[in-house]
């Protein structure tokens, strides 16, 4: 092979050479996400155990169950792991990871890691809403609400305002839900999310998941959260 043909061979065997690399770095990366996650979840099995909760590592049926509503729409793939069901300050509650992909291939795919409390409230529904905290957080940007959504103000509450976006078709229903109590509660939490299709009460900390060790504090600031928002805390 002779200096000119390898010249015009390199650029090629270059593309390659970085492609294989990217495929290894895929591998390895996918690997050792494995790896933590494995360890998460048997961490949070034994948090379970603690809570009095039961346990299941994955459940892909789960998201269906809420109808397709609140953070699991229009996106490439998503499922749910570390699943625990059990009851919360009275309230039947589902605590999970939640794995979902956004976007195309290669650096252009978005991975997002949370961690949902879904509150069942079916012996005491709520207005259908969603209550976006982190408006400039590229997770809330991600998984962004629909340009149709009629947004929700509360003009005479300027911290609130700028901590949230409200959302939400009866909004007077949602302006008595989102009290002056529930409000001052809500603006100490902006890095949260909080949606309702009417039964369910999801929520969830943007961008962030908790360490098995937080994981405690991280279910009763949910439920004093849930609280809030039937009513129910004194």
């Amino acid at each position: 092979m002779d200096l000119p043909e390898i010249s015009r061979l390199l650029p090629l065997l270059l593309v390659a050479a970085l492609s294989a690399l990217s495929v290894l770095f895929v591998v390895i990366t996918v690997r050792v996400g494995r790896r933590r996650d494995s360890r998460r979840q048997a961490a949070l099995a034994r948090v379970a155990a603690e809570l009095g909760m039961g346990f299941t590592p994955q459940d892909n049926a789960l998201l269906s169950q809420f109808g397709g509503f609140a953070f699991f729409t229009h996106r490439n793939w998503s499922t749910a792991t570390s699943v625990m069901r059990g009851t919360i300050r009275g309230t039947p509650v589902v605590l999970f990871d939640y794995y979902v992909t956004w976007g195309g291939g290669g650096s252009d795919l978005k991975v997002v890691r949370l961690t949902v409390a879904a509150f069942d409230l079916a012996s005491k529904p709520l207005p259908v809403f969603e209550a976006e905290g982190g408006q400039n957080n590229w997770v809330t940007r991600l998984l962004g609400r629909d340009s149709g959504d009629k947004v929700i103000d509360f003009p005479d509450d300027p911290d609130f305002t700028r901590g949230f976006c409200v959302t939400g078709d009866a909004a007077q229903a949602v302006r008595r839900l989102l009290s002056p109590d529930a409000r001052s509660f809500l603006t100490r939490r902006t890095d949260w999310r909080f949606r309702s299709n009417g039964r369910w009460l999801l929520m969830c900390r943007i961008g962030k998941r908790p360490k098995p060790g937080d994981y405690r504090a991280f279910v009763e600031e949910a439920s004093e959260v849930m609280l809030v928002m039937t009513g129910a805390r004194v």
